[in-house]
């Protein structure tokens, strides 16, 4: 994961905040994505979250989400 000094605004639910913008290489398995750009977002009212995935990402795969689980599986 590589960080940057670059900001953008970041529409949330809970209203508009700065994020954080970063890099990194993603492998699962024999795929590679390299590389990822991703945005850290602040935590809101102190409300946490495990961690977002964005589409430029997900698009890349079939992927299936099992929220009651907590999984997310994907396939190549």
């Amino acid at each position: 994961i590589k960080p940057s000094n670059l900001k953008i605004e970041a529409k949330t639910a809970g209203g508009t905040v700065q994020a954080g913008v970063g890099y990194a290489s993603v492998q699962l398995g024999k795929h590679v994505r390299n590389p990822v750009v991703f945005a850290i977002i602040p935590g809101i009212d102190g409300m946490e979250a495990d961690g977002i995935i964005g589409m430029n990402y997900l698009n890349q795969f079939r992927f299936e989400i099992d929220q009651a689980g907590g999984h997310l599986s994907l396939a190549g």
